[in-house]
């Protein structure tokens, strides 16, 4: 994902583990009502089901994972 500055996703939840890797900028995740401040490679990692929202502090570049479990 590319962010501007600003800019993010709302809160929402996932089937699968979450994994945000932030390769550029500053973004603040705030995961069940927590907020992690996270830089250039900062990572955070989430169980399914968590809700979650992103908002990118200045232009950020992210990585994101969601791993769901098969059986």
């Amino acid at each position: 994902f590319v962010f501007s500055a600003h800019s993010g996703l709302s809160e929402h939840r996932t089937k699968g583990t979450v994994i945000i890797q932030v390769v550029k900028g500053h973004v603040k995740v705030t995961a069940d009502g927590t907020p992690h401040d996270l830089g250039s490679g900062g990572v955070l990692v989430m169980a399914a089901g968590v809700p979650h929202q992103l908002i990118a502090l200045e232009e950020s570049e992210m990585l994101l994972t969601v791993h769901l479990e098969t059986g």
